[in-house]
């Protein structure tokens, strides 16, 4: 089974030394980029594929909905990954999902998080 080390949310997604800096902690072997737009288009898909392999990390670039079936169907794999958004809200909407199928860290971080808005 897999594991999110890190959940990030940063409107440039992928971003040089940040993401380089992050992915090379915590035994990270991947990076998960969620965003419906970036998935949706095959170039800008590539674009951050490209950008995410740079570090070294194998990158994944999906849909919301597909990260949800993602984690229901495979758990991750064995991929031990940083999880990037662009918004609050999508990271919260995939905490909130995985917390009610029985994930109760999500559900402990999605709680925090609405505290601190």
């Amino acid at each position: 089974m897999g594991k999110v080390n890190l959940a990030r949310v940063d409107e440039r997604l992928i971003h040089g030394q940040v993401m380089i800096t992050l992915s090379q902690r915590n035994g990270v072997n991947s990076i998960f980029v969620v965003d419906d737009v970036v998935a949706k288009d095959p170039f800008m898909k590539d674009l951050y594929k490209s950008a995410g392999n740079r570090t070294g990390q194998k990158t994944i670039v999906i849909s919301e909905e597909k990260a949800k079936f993602y984690w229901d169907e495979y758990k991750f794999k064995d991929y031990s990954c940083i999880l990037i958004a662009k918004t609050v809200g999508t990271i919260a909407n995939l905490m909130k999902t995985w917390s009610s199928r029985g994930i109760k860290y999500w559900w402990y971080c999605y709680r925090k998080m609405m505290k601190m808005c």
